[in-house]
């Protein structure tokens, strides 16, 4: 049946006038800043790079990045990767006991600057590509050796897997060279996490 509206009834409000679209305030889309949490499985693609250039083990990492995302495609930020090195072990002789001591080297690189260009959708899957560089210190699990520092490279890709509208899993895999004071290093790095917006 039609809706009646009745005799007594008071008359609708004017509608409000017509604004301009450019004064119309934007919201962020899907937050601005976002902050991550990964953890990482990293291993060597050229083994035979002098080490300590090169990584010569397969292990676990971690990573922390910070970012603001300018753009729905641009965002620019800034990260920190923490990976094993390699590994060493040397067998001592004590009390007529054998003894396996292991000493592990590490590799940190930071991120000074991570420019990601996403792949805006609407849905709950977001691609994005990355390129990144900044500098890398070297600690050798070497005898007689000490802490180098150089330069690094990062490119690769990653997927956000919006689970909340400001929280998103991350997972992400890229290729890594670094340089110390003996060569080249290259690795790959396939990671997962947490990214938090705002």
């Amino acid at each position: 049946k039609p809706h009646r509206v009745p005799a007594n009834a008071a008359p609708l409000p004017p509608a409000p006038p017509d604004v301009d679209p450019q004064y119309v305030a934007r919201t962020p889309w899907r937050g601005q800043g976002w902050f991550g949490l990964r953890g990482l499985v990293n291993g060597p693609v050229d083994g035979s790079a002098s080490p300590p250039a090169s990584s010569r083990v397969v292990g676990l990492g971690w990573g922390v990045e910070l970012g603001y995302r300018a753009k729905p495609y641009l965002g620019l930020g800034l990260g920190f990767t923490w990976t094993p090195h390699d590994l060493v072990q040397t067998t001592v002789q004590q009390n007529g006991q054998t003894y396996v001591i292991e000493d592990q080297g590490r590799l940190s690189s930071y991120d000074l600057l991570i420019v990601r260009a996403f792949v805006p959708t609407m849905g709950r899957f977001e691609p994005y590509f990355d390129l990144a560089g900044g500098l890398a210190v070297v600690t050798p699990a070497l005898n007689g050796s000490s802490t180098s520092f150089g330069g690094q490279f990062r490119v690769g890709s990653g997927l956000d897997i919006w689970v909340a509208p400001r929280v998103a899993l991350d997972m992400q895999i890229s290729y890594r060279l670094h340089a110390a004071s003996s060569g080249l290093g290259h690795l790959m790095l396939g990671a997962i996490g947490v990214k938090f917006h705002w």
